[in-house]
């Protein structure tokens, strides 16, 4: 999953969130300079990509573009659920998207002098172009996987997958209607401490 999902799965608790948000940035097992429930959102943060990638519905969507998009079909599927927990977000949070990421850029910006460099530099664009509220959007989704592309090492066809998506959005809204209750409810487990043992 990516930022959007990431941030709505963290619950209502900062430091959490924080840690979730940050996750991908925090490489390695040691990341106990951070605050203890910071590093628990680190370590929900890999729960949930763990969660996903060995999840056969995403498994699934990834099908679904390999052929256009290559070995890049997983960031892409990421993205694209992105895109439609967005579109669809009155059926997940009571509040519109533009509150709710407005308000979680507001809980993070306490934790920006703890934030690894690369994402403290991201978090500055995303919250003052307000990212996640694009991702919306089909155009949206466009442009932060053609951006996502361009920063990436290895030739890509990421840019592919907004297509990909309207070639074939009743099969990609299926799976993530199936696949995404599944997320929120082993995730609700874990911060909860249901799957320890």
């Amino acid at each position: 999953m990516n930022y959007l999902a990431h941030i709505y799965l963290s619950g209502d608790s900062n430091e959490l969130l924080a840690g979730n948000y940050m996750g991908d940035a925090i490489k390695g097992r040691d990341f106990t300079h951070l605050p203890k429930e910071v590093q628990k959102g680190v370590s929900l943060h890999r729960f949930i990509d763990s969660f996903t990638d060995s999840n056969e519905l995403t498994r699934a969507a990834c099908a679904l573009c390999r052929e256009q998009v290559g070995r890049y079909a997983p960031v892409a599927v990421d993205m694209i659920f992105d895109h439609l927990l967005a579109k669809n977000w009155d059926q997940y949070h009571p509040d519109s998207l533009r509150v709710f990421t407005e308000d979680a850029f507001r809980r993070l910006e306490e934790f920006v002098p703890i934030f690894p460099a690369k994402t403290k530099r991201m978090f500055g664009y995303m919250s003052e172009q307000n990212w996640l509220l694009g991702y919306a959007t089909i155009e949206g989704l466009d442009r932060s996987l053609t951006a996502l592309g361009s920063r990436l090492k290895y030739k890509n066809n990421l840019h592919l997958g907004s297509s990909v998506l309207q070639e074939q959005a009743e099969e990609f809204e299926a799976i993530f209607n199936l696949f995404f209750p599944q997320l929120v409810l082993a995730s609700g487990k874990w911060i909860s401490g249901e799957n320890e043992n």
